[in-house]
């Protein structure tokens, strides 16, 4: 068997030139990243990859680790969208297997692998916030599902770790 962590074609500088999906851009169906970082000022799209947030671990239950990573990108307004991605290898390449939207302005403080699921502890909008300002800490869980991440618990209030 092989020693987990992740395999070459997943790592941090791999993920930092990957091509990811948007799940909010409707002009765009893809960015690829170089350095971690596009940046396309005639369509006003900027995304970057937040390296602190990219975790490993098996979504999928076949031993091996997928990559999690967390895409912030906006398209020249005031909003900033955050994504979460899951990249698998396959013979050798770096291809994402699902994706799903996080929210507008939402702040990730954490993203990690748990039971086969991707845990996110970040604050997002409680009823009455205005979009500028989340105030509401919550956990959420996503597993990997026919090539989406869907969400797996309800709202958890409390503090995100």
């Amino acid at each position: 068997a092989a020693p987990p962590g992740p395999v070459a074609a997943l790592d941090l500088p791999a993920l930092r030139q990957a091509t990811y999906p948007l799940a909010g851009v409707e002009s765009r169906e893809t960015v690829t990243l170089r350095d971690g970082r596009f940046v396309d000022e005639a369509a006003r799209l900027r995304a970057d990859l937040a390296d602190s947030l990219v975790c490993w671990g098996d979504l999928d239950g076949d031993g091996r680790d997928e990559a999690v990573t967390l895409l912030s990108y906006d398209t020249g307004g005031t909003g900033l969208f955050r994504e979460l991605v899951v990249f698998g290898e396959s013979v050798g390449h770096t291809l994402p297997l699902g994706a799903c939207l996080l929210g507008d302005r939402v702040k990730v403080h954490s993203v990690a692998v748990q039971d086969s699921q991707v845990v996110v502890g970040m604050v997002t909008h409680d009823e009455d916030d205005p979009l500028c300002c989340p105030t509401l800490a919550v956990v959420r869980a996503y597993r990997l599902r026919g090539g989406d991440l869907v969400r797996s618990d309800g709202r958890r209030p409390g503090a995100a770790p």
